[in-house]
């Protein structure tokens, strides 16, 4: 019996350490990926302050494929929604709408307003992503759900 008992106490201890190891070997996985993810938006940041409009457009583009990882751009991508190329807006449009984060409802409601049907229509797009409402292009109706709503999502 004794035997037994320690039979079954040695094998418990050796799943324990597999366990164990198997567990820092994935922590750490997660936290170099995460340092590579970090590396990847930050120079993204960096293009998205190009003077080219192709490259600041196609940093956004990457932004939006990392989708809510790409959340430290967020003030980099709202600064160029007011970038004068329509297809730098269009891609920060979409990466927004990937990071769903709700400090971008009001700037992305401001573009309702722009001539450019494309620009408007990624901005309906993006909000509907964030914020699961569907009021088109109407921008009174954009605004005064977010009136009503935004402190308490914002707080979120």
């Amino acid at each position: 019996m004794n035997k037994i008992v320690r039979l079954l106490t040695g094998i418990s201890v050796f799943v324990f350490l597999i366990v164990s190891v198997s567990s820092v070997y994935s922590a750490g996985k997660n936290v170099s990926e995460k340092i590579a993810v970090s590396k990847e938006v930050k120079g993204c940041i960096k293009e998205l302050k190009s003077s080219d409009a192709a490259k600041r457009a196609h940093a956004a583009s990457k932004l939006a494929k990392m989708g809510k990882s790409a959340k430290p751009a967020l003030d980099s991508l709202l600064k160029v929604l007011n970038d004068e190329d329509p297809g730098v807006k269009l891609s920060a449009e979409y990466a927004l709408g990937k990071i769903e984060d709700y400090s971008a409802v009001g700037p992305l409601i401001e573009q309702l307003s722009s001539k450019n049907s494309i620009v408007k229509f990624y901005a309906v797009w993006a909000l509907k992503n964030i914020t699961n409402q569907s009021f088109g292009e109407d921008a009174v109706k954009w605004k005064n759900w977010w009136k009503e709503n935004g402190k308490s999502l914002l707080k979120k």
